[in-house]
């Protein structure tokens, strides 16, 4: 939950795009793909991995998820410079390419599809302290430099041409957020499935209580989205005891609605 607010936070910032989420380059969708054939391979073969406390299907929802993202950096580069609607695009585009993959894939292996499609609703249930340890590497690290970039994140906020005049190299400082977020969200989305809405409405919820400053909102955030997505799972274990609700689908009953809510009043504006 923290490592996913932070890294909303950072592509808030960085997109400038109050809409932006952790999950807007794609990465959720490439690990969505990893994870499908892992789970099919487990099933016709009897594949069976383990590396730092990730089972076959976090393996490769990792590099599912890493692989995306590098596609997405290289074909948004073509022609020279990052911009971030050519990102922004890219990664939309792709994110559906894998989504009709996944479709084709579980057309094809129908024996799979509850597997399949109760992983992409995220879930805490095969937690273990090995995946904690795992989980816990990537987002004290990957918070920590996500948050010294905070002040720069500030100007860039300004726009582009501001931060150049000021002597910040943004393509630069783009490069590295994105390298070290979607990394960040490759760790959370490999222990857990794919868990939506925390990014996009904890950093915004934050931002009411402390202001626009991100040296505030990126810590804030880390500690208000663990907050927040342990509420959920609270909810998911209980409400419906003994059977446990996929965590992703109460965080999307809390976060459709806000996600609305905030189409809403940027009409307005």
């Amino acid at each position: 939950g923290g490592g996913l607010a932070v890294v909303g936070a950072a592509f808030q910032g960085i997109f400038r795009n109050p809409l932006a989420d952790p999950h807007i380059l794609g990465v959720s969708s490439g690990a969505a793909v990893g994870a499908t054939i892992a789970i099919i391979l487990s099933e016709a073969i009897g594949l069976s991995a383990h590396f730092l406390g990730l089972g076959t299907i976090g393996i490769f929802a990792f590099v599912g998820a890493l692989l995306t993202v590098f596609i997405v950096y290289h074909v948004a580069k073509l022609g020279g410079e990052i911009s971030t609607v050519s990102m922004l695009l890219t990664g939309t585009a792709i994110s559906t390419f894998l989504s009709a993959i996944i479709s084709l894939m579980m057309t094809f292996n129908q024996k799979q599809i509850d597997k399949v499609y109760m992983w992409t609703l995220g879930s805490f249930s095969a937690a273990n302290w090995d995946k904690v340890v795992f989980l816990a590497l990537f987002t004290v690290i990957g918070s920590v430099i996500l948050i010294c970039y905070s002040q720069k994140l500030n100007i860039m906020m300004m726009g582009e041409e501001d931060a150049k005049s000021l002597g910040i190299d943004t393509d630069q400082l783009r490069r590295r957020i994105i390298l070290v977020a979607s990394l960040l969200v490759a760790a959370a989305v490999s222990v857990s499935g794919v868990i939506g809405f925390v990014g996009l409405i904890v950093p915004h919820c934050v931002r009411l209580m402390c202001g626009a400053d991100n040296r505030k909102v990126m810590p804030a955030s880390i500690f208000a989205g663990a907050i927040f997505l342990v509420i959920c799972d609270t909810i998911a274990r209980t409400v419906a005891a003994p059977t446990e609700i996929p965590v992703g689908v109460i965080t999307s009953f809390f976060g459709a609605p806000y996600f609305i809510w905030l189409v809403w009043k940027r009409k307005r504006k």
